[in-house]
């Protein structure tokens, strides 16, 4: 069994690592965390060569180094392998008890995977791995309000925020998902929109009513039955809302809460926007833990600069995380 880690160092911010494992001839292959804070990780894992298994490892909140391992196990009959993986996350610069006071306040900002266009969070169910938890997904709901987006410092641009199903793996086009848009129109006038879409109308925008800038607003989208799909949206302020049934067949596999510069477009200046009272259901009737999530940042070039994606702070219906556009 040869097994290689890419990064075995971090930062105190944490990050996304990747695990390479090649064994053949073995029964039962697993991975788990000798040293993690709860829960510890461990997966069963699939005994083959060039399997690469990707790990979202927590920030380090204290002043001391953080060392754990990883522990990649092989069974053949009577006989285990075992490798260990040494992994550290540094030293927290702010020091523990501020640390923990500045998540009250403050978004503490963590780099992830880069995107062309999506920022926000994503959770992934599929076949059971390290990162992939293994169920599938019903249904998935938040809350926001609508930015107020610069439009003297972004002319022509826009931005949407929305959540859906199925839109991580960029080898399957399925996507079902519901949200609002903000155009800037003529340079500097601000038109704000709900709609809904679907891979089956191109994930072109379905208008559905007017909303008005700050306005708090509910979206949701639920499994209905076989091959049915259902969107739901409320503006909150205004009292309108809309829903409906729509043909989708998507597995269910990964769910999103994202801020989009849709289509081609340059991205909005929408400042601020704040992911609330997130839900989801799933095939095992509760909430997919946070630490499975991989996190989406709008990058050009390589560098974060577009967007800035605080923390989950919170779990299940109280879990919350913003995502701040930093030109």
């Amino acid at each position: 069994m040869v097994v290689s880690l890419n990064q075995p160092t971090l930062t105190s911010l944490g990050g996304n690592i990747a695990v390479t494992l090649n064994v053949q001839g073995a029964a039962t292959c697993e991975i788990r965390s000798l040293a993690w804070e709860a829960p510890p990780l461990r997966r069963m894992l699939a005994c083959a060569t060039h399997t690469v298994i990707a790990i979202s490892v927590p920030p380090n909140q204290t002043d001391t180094p953080f060392r754990s391992e990883l522990q990649i196990s092989a069974t053949t009959g009577s006989r285990r392998v075992n490798r260990e993986l040494p992994i550290v996350v540094g030293a927290s610069l702010i020091g523990s008890s501020a640390h923990e006071e500045s998540i009250a306040t403050t978004a503490i900002v963590q780099r992830g995977t880069p995107s062309q266009n999506w920022s926000g969070y994503v959770l992934m169910g599929g076949q059971a791995t390290i990162f992939h938890s293994g169920m599938t997904f019903d249904g998935i709901t938040a809350e926001w309000r609508v930015p107020t987006v610069e439009c003297e410092t972004t002319p022509g641009a826009e931005s949407s925020e929305w959540l859906g199903v199925d839109g991580f793996d960029s080898t399957d086009p399925q996507l079902f998902q519901s949200g609002i848009q903000q155009d800037c129109l003529r340079g500097h006038l601000q038109n704000d929109f709900a709609w809904w879409t679907s891979d089956r109308l191109g994930c072109a925008p379905q208008p559905l009513f007017d909303v008005d800038s700050g306005d708090a607003v509910r979206a949701e989208v639920e499994r209905a039955g076989s091959n049915l799909w259902d969107y739901f949206i409320e503006d909150l302020a205004s009292g309108r809302e809309a829903e409906g049934s729509e043909r989708y067949d998507g597995p269910g596999d990964s769910v999103e809460w994202i801020v989009e510069s849709p289509g081609s477009s340059e991205l909005a200046d929408f400042q601020s926007v704040v992911f609330s009272r997130l839900g989801l259901l799933d095939s095992y009737g509760s909430w997919s833990d946070p630490p499975l999530s991989a996190e989406q940042n709008i990058s050009v070039g390589g560098d974060f600069f577009e967007t800035a994606i605080s923390a989950f702070r919170g779990l299940g219906a109280a879990a919350t995380f913003t995502v701040d556009y930093s030109g």
